[in-house]
């Protein structure tokens, strides 16, 4: 939204008609909605949205909260200003500034790090490096604005496996169950012990899969809402690009596979890293 300069107050609603539109288009002949008409698949589906929506408002609350909490006691810390010397040293433009925080650091702490505190960190430390020298408020503002915008970019790119991999860990069987009752084949067996930590890799597999493109363009697009303009987001700085994308996403696929979900976040960013260096 911040990247194509659009107003949220005119994307959500249009994202909630259509999530909604899906979600009566997907379930509509489908198991405990399979006898019922469109007026009651219709009420089903708002009053699951709303009341969504109701919980996500209480749960971001309480994330803001530990987010904004997290950085203040990593700031008086020092941790913050630590960082950002290292980072001055190891990055020598802008670009490669925003791959560095952004785009590796970011995801690394994001095992960690609660409520998206991860790229909060990572976003003040890029607005007080100033990476762009810019001397105006009204540039340091612009400078912010784009940030931000990555921040918020890659907060979703995370949003699978970060805090050890949780919200994987929370859905893994029931979608298992799911898709064993709808007659389709999986590698797990129910009645075995180790079908927990079966389901979670297989989920977190797919999800790495359906992650995979996205993850091997994402340093390009994090540099392009910073840049505003493609050419220059990979002038000189392609293979940097392509290569942390596709080490990030590969790490992460087998990482979910083999090990499970609660770290893909650090071995992928921390491959990234490695790239980078």
């Amino acid at each position: 939204i911040l990247g194509l300069n659009w107003s949220s107050h005119f994307v959500a609603p249009w994202t909630l008609v259509i999530t909604i539109l899906i979600g009566i288009a997907f379930f509509d002949g489908k198991g405990w909605l399979a006898d019922n008409d469109f007026v009651t698949v219709t009420g089903i589906v708002v009053l699951t949205v709303l009341e969504r929506i109701v919980w996500t408002i209480f749960d971001y609350a309480f994330n803001v909260f530990a987010a904004f909490l997290f950085l203040e006691v990593v700031e008086r810390w020092g941790v913050v200003r630590s960082m950002q010397d290292e980072f001055e040293v190891l990055a020598s433009d802008p670009n490669k500034k925003i791959i560095l925080v952004a785009f590796c650091f970011a995801i690394i702490i994001a095992v960690v790090a609660p409520g998206g505190s991860n790229f909060l960190i990572a976003g003040s430390i890029l607005i007080r490096m100033n990476i762009n020298n810019e001397e105006t408020e009204a540039g340091r503002l612009e400078q912010g604005r784009r940030i931000a915008a990555i921040c918020l970019f890659g907060n979703g790119l995370t949003s699978a496996f970060n805090l050890v991999g949780v919200c994987i860990i929370a859905i893994a069987e029931d979608i298992l169950e799911v898709v064993a009752n709808s007659g389709v084949a999986h590698p797990c067996d129910p009645l075995a012990a180790n079908f927990q930590s079966c389901a979670q890799k297989q989920i977190g597999f797919q999800f790495s899969i359906q992650f995979l493109i996205f993850c091997v363009a994402s340093p390009i697009l994090m540099v392009y809402l910073f840049t505003q303009n493609l050419r220059l987001a990979i002038k000189g700085n392609a293979i940097l690009l392509l290569g942390c994308g596709i080490v990030y996403g590969i790490v992460q696929l087998l990482t979910a596979l083999y090990l499970g979900p609660e770290l893909p976040c650090l071995t992928a960013a921390g491959g990234a890293f490695l790239f980078y260096l």
